[in-house]
């Protein structure tokens, strides 16, 4: 980037006011807003201890060489370097080195300062005002042991994603898909019109700190085992508001 508006509108050339702006900027964005809300952990459904301590369980080589096949290709290096098809080629020879450094990690309950670094580049969004800071996302290049370590645990996690994790929550869970959603909107359309009601509105948990007990919301009583509650009243627009942004791809949803 050649360019750039500042805070106050105008622009510059200068690369160090531009490293500057652009620090100030992303400082700003994620510093944060206002109360946190805390959920107690009594709400939280949690793994059995059988499924605790094989979560627990030291690395293992096979575990190291099974992260370094599954990296993807042709992606960037971080500061150390060392490419995905590097570290493939000689995943035999690297495997026990890094599952020895993982193993001092451990003990160390910390990680090796250079391995936690990263290279963070801009990328502009499409075709965008190039001058504006906002038109840019951040992109880190990860160290490719980094990545191999945390490929490691989320393949740990993976399988017991679905546990404590809402099914409300489509996002990051294996065999979930967003337009479970919409099933969810058309079983609740569906329960309220053979009930004779309408939706009113829907309420999300955060409000008023409810929180929803665990269930499923097409259990017969939506209004209990989802993580919003789902208010009946006569006269509400909403349904139609809902076949409206579903019919484009939905002929026969309402």
């Amino acid at each position: 980037m050649r360019v750039i508006a500042k805070e106050n509108g105008d622009k510059t050339t200068d690369k160090s006011e531009i490293t500057a702006e652009f620090h100030k900027f992303y400082t700003k964005k994620e510093k944060p807003e206002g109360e946190e809300y805390v959920i107690p952990d009594a709400y939280f459904r949690k793994l059995e201890e059988e499924e605790k301590k094989k979560m627990e369980e030291g690395i293992s080589t096979s575990e190291v060489r099974e992260s370094i096949i599954k990296l993807n290709n042709i992606k960037s290096s971080g500061p150390d370097g060392l490419t995905r098809e590097f570290c493939k080629t000689f995943n035999e020879q690297l495997a026990p080195v890094l599952h020895l450094v993982i193993r001092k990690i451990y003990e160390a309950n910390e990680l090796p300062e250079e391995m936690a670094q990263s290279y963070i580049t801009i990328i502009p969004k499409g075709k965008a005002d190039k001058t504006q800071i906002k038109y840019y996302r951040p992109l880190s290049l990860l160290n490719s042991d980094y990545k191999i370590i945390s490929n490691i645990l989320t393949e740990r996690i993976k399988p017991h994603m679905g546990k404590p994790i809402h099914t409300d929550q489509q996002c990051a869970v294996k065999g979930r898909k967003i337009q479970h959603h919409l099933h969810n909107l058309r079983d609740t359309i569906t329960y309220c019109r053979d009930k004779g009601k309408m939706i009113s509105h829907v309420l999300p948990a955060s409000m008023s700190g409810w929180v929803g007990d665990p269930g499923d919301p097409r259990d017969g009583t939506p209004e209990s085992g989802s993580n919003a509650a789902y208010i009946e009243a006569e006269g509400s627009t909403a349904e139609s508001s809902v076949c409206e942004l579903t019919k484009s791809t939905h002929p026969d949803f309402c």
